[in-house]
């Protein structure tokens, strides 16, 4: 039989280097190899049987590379070197050898003896080419979601005496695995980028969510970003498939030079859509910023006797010539150095030397310029702007203008304006459109508009208020307008109304009230009519969603309320006799019922005169 591991352990290539050697003091050594080999050769033979028919016994099945690991060394066959301890090494495969003398393939990482981040191993992990990956249970089980893919806790056990399980990734891919688990940086090991693409992979199978382990500053992020430059595409594919910003942002720098037609639609289709986007927009922002920076010709210096106004305009048009050449074959990772080769070349056969310096200084700022231009998109930045673009235009349709108009006065509006519009007129809610660009949007629903302009700048704190953020054109027309007469017609009507239910003793005066209550009733009816239909003419094209319409439905509701409330009222004043003494809530029912063509009365109305 062979010699244990324990006696020490030489590498084939040295082996073959001793044994090819004519050196006198090493014949004790190959003659100890040969009376080894002549002892296992007649071990597995017997004295009738050829070698080829012999079957042999599984103890004793070695391959070539078990053999070469264990043979004896000329340092081992000294008794000094007896107990040196077996060097752990990271075989290719997992071989089944004698039990004298098993052998396993350990990581260089993951030993048994290991203590990463403070815990020592308590399983192990071996992947599909049998390598033993010693690790913390705990640890494990604390960053995964699934048990580490539900392979915790094993039920199998080790030759060691740790509890075992199997995985069914590869030694190199598990391998990036675990680092990312504990944090720890594999670049020692120079992975390529197509496992750290597997290994991205595998995560969501063993629990672990990418965007968790590939953030900076974790070390499968600085990994990956290392070799990014190798195979941008992939990484910034892998990133984009699973949401990794700041991946993304720092590997888009590197596409710059990449050709977007000869994007595929697998890779499209794995980066989505918004990264997709993202890269379009990067590769025409900075192109598009590229012209921007050669747009301007060089300045002028003052007129010489050389050089000319009219000699300074023929190198304005031959910068404007090479910047068109430059913007023809824009790519986003223009070299400044092409640019300068480009310009420099306008300068050949030039005499003026302050048409030489003045090129040369708007070469710098453009170099300068150009190079100065972020590599990458900001999505932190375009999110923040697209929000607060978003935050704008919401809180823009729920501020009012700089009366501060609120809902209940037009709650209030709804319930003084004795003839609301119909109900098909009513479904046509408008949300009317600023009228200067310093003016907030304005929600007022139908013919409460006029009233609510009219109540929002009668105080004189709220009208100078109104007054500075309002155009001049705008404030001079609502003064030309005649809501202040329809206000005091109103009012006129309702005094007139309460004076009627009050004055029971003369009949006369009670008849003329009646009468001048229902004609100035009439005229404002009239009145608010007109301007409903003007207002859905004027805004007949206005925008209708949002907050604005939520707003007009609300105040849609809360006047069919106040129409519920009202019939239910005069049906209840109609069966009960009526109070002596009216109060301002009853004027404001009786006026109301009185312009729906209803009547409101405490005895039988007289007959009116014609």
């Amino acid at each position: 039989m062979l010699p244990s591991s324990n006696s020490g352990q030489a590498s084939a290539g040295d082996v073959g280097a001793q044994a090819g050697a004519p050196d006198p003091a090493d014949e004790s050594f190959l003659a100890s190899v040969a009376s080894i080999w002549d002892a296992e050769i007649s071990d597995l033979t017997t004295a009738d049987a050829p070698l080829a028919d012999t079957a042999l016994a599984p103890d004793t099945v070695l391959d070539a590379e078990a053999a070469a690991l264990t043979l004896p060394t000329p340092d081992s066959c000294s008794p000094s070197n007896q107990d040196t301890p077996e060097v752990t090494a990271t075989p290719s495969a997992h071989h089944d050898t004698t039990p004298a003398s098993t052998m396993i393939s350990m990581s260089t990482t993951f030993t048994s003896v290991a203590t990463h981040g403070g815990v020592p191993p308590d399983v192990v992990l071996v992947s599909t080419d049998g390598v033993y990956f010693y690790v913390n249970r705990a640890l494990l089980a604390s960053a995964s979601a699934n048990y580490f893919a539900a392979l915790l806790p094993p039920s199998v056990r080790s030759p060691d005496g740790f509890p075992l399980a199997h995985t069914q990734d590869a030694s190199d891919v598990l391998n990036i695995i675990l680092h990312a688990v504990y944090d720890m940086s594999p670049a020692r090991y120079a992975p390529p980028v197509t496992t750290l693409l597997a290994a991205l992979d595998r995560l969501p199978a063993y629990g672990m969510l990418p965007a968790q382990h590939v953030v900076p500053p974790r070390a499968l992020y600085a990994v990956l970003l290392a070799q990014a430059p190798l195979a941008p595409l992939a990484v910034y594919t892998a990133a984009a498939h699973y949401g990794l910003n700041d991946l993304a942002v720092a590997v888009s720098s590197h596409l710059l030079s990449f050709p977007l037609p000869a994007l595929t639609d697998a890779q499209a289709e794995a980066m989505g859509a918004i990264y997709l986007k993202r890269l379009f927009m990067l590769h025409k922002q900075r192109v598009d910023a590229l012209k921007g920076v050669l747009a301007q010709a060089p300045y002028p210096h003052p007129e010489t006797e050389i050089c000319t106004f009219a000699d300074q305009k023929k190198i304005a048009r031959a910068w404007q010539l090479a910047a068109t050449y430059l913007v023809a074959e824009a790519q986003p990772d223009l070299p400044p150095s092409r640019m300068e080769a480009t310009v420099n070349s306008l300068m050949v056969g030039m005499a003026c030397e302050d048409c030489k310096e003045a090129l040369r200084k708007r070469l710098q700022k453009a170099v300068v310029e150009w190079t100065m231009l972020p590599l990458n998109f900001d999505v932190t930045s375009s999110r923040r702007q697209a929000f607060s673009s978003r935050h704008r235009a919401y809180s823009s349709h729920r501020r009012t203008y700089s009366g501060h108009l609120e809902l209940r006065d037009m709650q209030d509006v709804l319930q003084r304006f004795p003839t609301p519009p119909p109900t098909k007129e009513k479904e046509k809610l408008i949300l009317r459109a600023a009228e200067a660009p310093k003016r907030q949007p304005l929600i007022l629903v139908d013919c409460a508009e006029s009233w609510a302009h009219t109540k929002a700048t009668a105080s004189t704190s709220q009208g100078r208020h109104a007054a500075h953020s309002l155009s001049k054109a705008v404030h001079t027309q609502r003064a030309e307008t005649s809501e202040a007469r329809r206000h005091q017609r109103y009012t006129e009507a309702e005094r007139a109304l309460e004076r009627s239910l009050r004055s029971l003793a003369s009949p006369e005066e009670h008849d003329r009230a009646l009468r001048t209550t229902a004609s100035l009733l009439g005229q404002l009816s009239k009145t608010t009519e007109e301007a409903t239909r003007q207002a859905q003419i004027l805004l007949a094209s206005s925008d209708l969603h949002g907050p604005a319409l939520y707003a007009a439905k609300r105040e849609r509701w809360i006047w069919e309320l106040r129409q519920r409330q009202a019939r239910e009222a005069a049906a209840r004043l109609q069966q009960a006799p009526a109070a002596p003494v009216v109060d301002r809530r009853q004027a404001n029912l009786a006026r109301f019922l009185e312009s729906s063509e209803h009547r409101l009365s405490t005895r039988p109305a007289p007959r009116l005169k014609r």
